[in-house]
């Protein structure tokens, strides 16, 4: 119906707070129950809360070594410089309704954000 399903962390945590296996290990424990559960071809993750202090070598590695096929942060509507990384608006805690609000009252053009929609489908 239009809509793909991806990997979330197996118990939502700050994974900043955590050392670089134990963020692997949430993630690709939660790929795994994805895939396995939802028979899905591909391997989308979305980090839980923000992707603010990931290293950006992290998710790198993540992608090269085909743990991930694609990532989403939250670093709002913007380009990426990493190929298959892709910012999303934060949905988590009290400041984001303002953050909902300044993205879409800014003076980011209507072309704009369906360009960055449609760029961004992982499936159709």
């Amino acid at each position: 119906a239009g809509f793909s399903i991806g990997a979330h962390s197996v118990d939502h945590p700050f994974l900043q707070e955590m050392n670089e296996g134990d963020q692997l290990n949430q993630i690709r424990s939660s790929i795994d129950f994805v895939r396995d559960t939802f028979n899905v071809p591909y391997k989308a993750f979305a980090a839980p809360f923000n992707d603010k202090y990931l290293k950006k070598s992290f998710i790198k590695m993540l992608l090269e070594k085909g743990y991930i096929d694609i990532f989403f942060g939250t670093q709002g509507l913007k380009d990426d410089e990493i190929h298959r990384s892709y910012q999303r608006i934060e949905m988590d805690g009290s400041i984001a309704n303002i953050k909902i609000k300044k993205a879409f009252t800014s003076m980011i053009s209507k072309s704009f954000v369906l360009r960055l929609i449609g760029e961004n489908q992982v499936h159709r």
